[in-house]
């Protein structure tokens, strides 16, 4: 086993592995950045080489998690986020005991901390979907396309990669479903889309995605104003542009379109599998989350069939000074 194999080598050792794994670019991206934090702080606090790791080690690592600030907001990381960073420790050690570079599994040895489901509860209502879209017609033709994608986003509760994703043939105008490839976990997908927004999606391809194509356009959707495959950092923008110029101070950007989408339809009755479906969930418990805020149609039915509603005579004690 090399004694003095550095972590950086390593590090690399197993980013190529990943590759040679064919996982995502964005998953591959993911794990590299959770795991250069690990290996800078790990270098500066405990030891340079592989031979320097220890369950110790990695648990003081883990107290520094809950004193880490993210680079943009500024903010401490979440518990969903300090769990994500020690998974991708665990695998890279699973990694390195497989491969005979350690001699202890110390994944066996480091628990991943519980990060319990958030609730979302941050979802627009059909007046400010509406206010929303209407900002897109001060901006000219580039509103066309702007317009059309949120109706993407309203109507099919996409994730913004799925969206920068959709291909010119990725639509069935006969049977209303844009398929979606390469999604999350690099997984191809059909959705349905409503007729209106197929519509502002069809109007926009037709007069004007051809102003803007050019050589790099390739066969996308949608496209930025200089022509290329629009970015996710750029459809937060938009949309971020859009809902604050309409006075929506929710949080979240495409996310809060997807919560809108995954609510609405299990309020409207929709079963959990069609939502997890049309979500692109992995498992059942993911989509499970959006049971918490899908209230409305539990809340009418209570007071609809509940005895304790429509018949208060049966528990409430005829001399109570409530009753007349």
């Amino acid at each position: 086993m090399p004694q003095k194999l550095s972590l950086i080598a390593a590090l690399q050792q197993y980013i190529e592995q990943c590759q040679l794994d064919e996982l995502s670019p964005r998953t591959i991206e993911g794990k590299k950045s959770n795991l250069q934090l690990f290996v800078k702080w790990y270098i500066v606090n405990v030891g340079l080489f592989v031979s320097d790791l220890s369950v110790e080690g990695i648990k003081q690592f883990m107290k520094y998690l809950h004193t880490y600030h993210d680079s943009q907001s500024n903010k401490l990381i979440g518990k969903a986020t300090r769990r994500n960073k020690v998974t991708a420790v665990r695998m890279f050690c699973l990694f390195l005991y497989r491969n005979e570079l350690i001699e202890v599994n110390l994944a066996e040895k480091v628990q991943t901390p519980k990060a319990g489901k958030n609730i979302t509860q941050a979802v627009l209502q059909p007046d400010e979907v509406a206010a929303i879209a209407t900002q897109t017609a001060y901006r000219g033709e580039k509103g066309v396309r702007d317009a059309a994608m949120l109706a993407v986003f309203y109507s099919c509760g996409l994730r913004r990669v799925d969206v920068t994703n959709i291909k010119l043939n990725g639509i069935s105008v006969e049977a209303k479903l844009l398929f979606i490839p390469n999604g999350k976990g690099d997984k191809d997908r059909v959705v349905p889309i409503a007729q209106e927004a197929l519509d502002l999606v069809l109007h926009y391809k037709k007069e004007f995605r051809p102003k803007l194509v050019n050589f790099e356009s390739g066969d996308y959707l949608f496209l930025d104003d200089k022509g290329k495959q629009l970015r996710g950092h750029q459809v937060t923008r938009l949309v971020n542009r859009y809902k604050h110029r309409a006075g929506v101070s929710k949080k979240g950007a495409s996310n809060l379109y997807r919560h809108t989408t995954a609510t609405t339809l299990l309020d409207n009755g929709a079963d959990l599998l069609t939502v997890k479906s049309i979500l692109g969930h992995a498992s059942l418990s993911t989509t499970e989350v959006y049971t918490h805020i899908a209230v409305r149609k539990m809340s009418d039915d209570y007071q609809k069939f509940h005895p304790a509603v429509n018949n208060p005579n049966l528990y409430t004690p005829f001399n109570h000074p409530l009753q007349k």
